[in-house]
This record gives C-alpha cells, sequence and structure tokens, in this order.
C-alpha cells in the first residue's frame, strides 16, 4: 500500500471576460484584489476536466503548469471599507 500526500501548488489564473449569456452563473473559483482603495472580487469557472489532469500531473510527480485559463463570469467591485467590515464580521462569526 502506498502512502499519498497531499500537496497544495501554487497555479497563477486568468480569467477571460465572457458574454453573460454564453454560459450559467456556476462558479468554481474566486480571487480577490485590491487596488487604489478598491476590492475587486473575481469569480469564474475552471473547467473539471482541466483540474483533474493538473491534479493527476502533480500526483504523478509530473511538473504542473506554471498557470491556466478559465472563464471569468462575474467580477464585482467593493469599497475597501466594505470588504473589510465584511472581513471582521466573518471572522467574530
Amino acid at each position: 500500500m502506498s502512502d499519498t500526500k497531499d500537496q497544495t501548488i501554487a497555479l497563477n489564473v486568468r480569467l477571460k471576460p465572457s458574454e453573460s449569456s454564453a454560459h450559467t452563473r456556476a462558479t468554481k473559483y474566486a480571487n480577490v484584489g485590491v487596488a487604489q482603495g478598491i476590492a475587486y472580487l473575481d469569480f469564474g469557472f475552471i473547467e473539471h476536466t482541466v483540474l483533474a489532469v493538473i491534479a493527476k500531473t502533480a500526483k504523478d510527480g509530473q511538473t504542473a503548469p506554471k498557470g491556466l485559463n478559465g472563464v471569468r463570469v462575474t467580477r464585482e467591485r467593493w469599497a475597501w471599507m466594505c470588504w473589510r467590515g465584511c472581513i471582521n464580521r466573518f471572522s467574530k462569526s
């Protein structure tokens, strides 16, 4: 029986804008970026098969890709103070 260890790998993800009517609003990826006092929340979709191939590649000890492309479903823009308030509320729960 072989020992399997969970491994975390860093992966750069770039979400391309899409037509809102081209697909459902399901998302499986989220990223928060902050610039000039605004928090940008990107929600995107990455195909299941792509994630499975990357996981298998990493598990097999092969070099995983440095990044992948997904589809940005939506981008929300929050004032930094609103974002910080939400973080504070969630961390007290």
